[in-house]
């Protein structure tokens, strides 16, 4: 079995206050934005690209989200780190033959068609870590393949507009406030 880093999670107190640093210090691009009111996730994600790296900035949707959780516990920072797998339910039963604790709860698919479980701290010595498949075999999904969640709700993809020669521009306050209003808050 491959694992490839598909991923890092950072919590955030405020995405709208940390994206200028990974667009305009990073270089990154904003390459999606939405949020999940489903219990026990509660969460805005905002995906950057750095050149082949995906940083997924996470937001508590409310004070008693896991983010928020964290954050109180931990401070904002690296949340998870999140492995790619052909086959997840194979990457499963791999771990637990090794010994490996999950956090089954976790089990599902996200709004974005991505399958993921996180892998119980106990077994990385610390490190919060989720494995993820693509069942697709794209890491971004058409919007006609997103399903609903578990609150009948549905993301909203941000497509980003560059120039012809591919060069980044840089954001100002009212492209955050663009954002800022695309963003479901249920």
């Amino acid at each position: 079995m491959n694992y490839i880093l598909d991923h890092v999670g950072i919590a955030v107190r405020s995405i709208d206050d940390a994206l200028p640093f990974y667009i305009n210090v990073l270089n990154g691009v904003l390459e999606d934005r939405y949020t999940s009111e489903m219990p026990g996730v509660e969460v805005h994600v905002a995906v950057v690209r750095t050149d082949d790296k995906i940083i997924e900035l996470l937001e508590p949707t409310n004070k008693n989200s896991p983010i928020a959780r964290f954050i109180k516990q931990r401070g904002k920072g690296v949340h998870h780190l999140a492995y790619r797998v052909e086959d997840l339910d194979k990457a499963i039963q791999e771990g637990r033959k090794n010994g490996v604790r999950f956090l089954d709860d976790t089990l599902r698919t996200n709004t974005r068609g991505r399958r993921l479980i996180y892998i119980n701290p106990v077994s990385t010595d610390g490190t919060l870590m989720e494995l993820c498949e693509y069942p697709n075999s794209e890491s971004q999904v058409s919007e006609s393949q997103v399903s609903d969640t578990a609150c009948g709700q549905k993301s909203v993809k941000i497509h980003r507009e560059w120039t012809n020669e591919g060069q980044k521009p840089k954001l100002d306050k009212r492209d955050y406030n663009s954002l800022k209003r695309t963003r479901h808050s249920h």
